[in-house]
């Protein structure tokens, strides 16, 4: 499996999580079942990481409206503020034009804090940051990140 879910924003993984959001595992069978399905026509690995993301999406309702687009790793998934708690926060520095997001891991609060202003998100991990600007873009902010 790779654990670098970055791999999901190719066409390819785009595709492989389309069809699993679409097909689930509800009637079609087990994840087992519908694994060595997708293995027919993806790469392993791909659909490893694209089955491990789907399962960190359906935990990650709980704290985002938009989980179903976003993509998490787990550190990142667990370590992240809630859009209420992020929208708390972001709300003491509405009046700012920049700010910093340092340790911006999936972009919880970066997507908060890009509602009204400019953020500059700065993570040790490239993958973080990578994942927060695809998360940032699917609340429409990317352009304030």
């Amino acid at each position: 499996m790779n654990d670098d879910p970055t791999v999901l924003l190719t066409p390819q993984g785009e595709e492989l999580l389309s069809r699993l959001a679409a097909e689930g595992t509800g009637q079609q069978g087990t994840s087992l079942a519908l694994a060595e399905r997708l293995r027919r026509e993806y790469p392993a690995g791909l659909v490893a990481t694209a089955m491990a993301q789907q399962e960190l999406r359906r935990g990650a309702e709980a704290k985002f409206s938009r989980a179903a687009q976003m993509l998490f790793t787990r550190a990142g998934y667990e370590q992240s503020s809630s859009e209420a708690i992020a929208a708390y926060r972001a709300d003491r520095l509405k009046d700012a034009r920049r700010v910093a997001d340092l340790c911006c891991g999936i972009g919880g609060d970066l997507i908060a804090l890009a509602a009204a202003s400019d953020v500059l998100g700065v993570d040790k991990d490239e993958t973080h940051t990578r994942l927060a600007q695809h998360n940032a873009a699917v609340y429409g902010r990317a352009d304030h990140v």
